[in-house]
């Protein structure tokens, strides 16, 4: 899988960017700032979490593209084309999760910012090398997972392929774009999307 997309942080209070985390079942993914500012990525097998974190600070009022994921045995975090990478064993696959953004699952940690094109491709494995910074917006052919791009029409998943519910105070924004002409403004209370296991 590879979740991916662009942050605009107002701050750097310890934030989920986003989480498919169950407290009651110890295989999930996350990732978010830390208060230092840091990226990191947490991948939880069983009793055990594996972290990455990236190189440098994540800064406030710009856009950052991010992205973590997995592929067979290797994980890896990006921040802004540079990749860190890690080894885990065992499975993560938890289907009846559900997929926050924003904010941890339990409604703590909220974000503060911006978030633009996220994408969540469950199969297809992106960005787990260097690479360059997108110029564009992603696609939209994603056969299993989402497509947020926050575009004129609101925020949903236009891959059509799933129904997402958002929290009272998640609007879009013109305020900070990148690609289209909104983006997810997180800086109100329960400010999240939750997208369906």
């Amino acid at each position: 899988f590879t979740i991916s997309g662009w942050i605009y942080p107002t701050d750097n209070t310890d934030a989920f960017i986003s989480t498919e985390h169950n407290y009651g079942s110890l295989a999930s993914h996350y990732f978010h700032l830390n208060s230092s500012g840091y990226l990191k990525g947490v991948w939880w097998v069983g009793n055990s979490a594996t972290e990455l974190v990236s190189d440098s600070i994540v800064t406030k009022n710009g856009w950052h593209h991010v992205a973590m994921g997995r592929t067979g045995t290797t994980i890896f975090l990006a921040l802004d084309g540079v990749v860190k990478t890690g080894t885990l064993s065992g499975t993560i696959d938890n289907p009846n999760v559900v997929l926050n953004i924003g904010q941890q699952s339990n409604g703590s940690q909220r974000f503060s910012g911006y978030i633009s094109d996220i994408r969540f491709d469950k199969g297809t494995v992106q960005y787990e090398s260097t690479y360059t910074v997108p110029s564009a917006p992603v696609t939209t052919s994603v056969t299993s997972g989402y497509y947020l791009p926050m575009d004129n029409a609101g925020i949903f998943d236009k891959t059509g392929n799933n129904t997402l519910t958002l929290g009272t105070g998640t609007k879009t924004s013109t305020t900070q774009t990148k690609y289209a002409s909104t983006s997810i403004d997180f800086n109100n209370n329960d400010y999240r999307v939750y997208a369906p296991p």
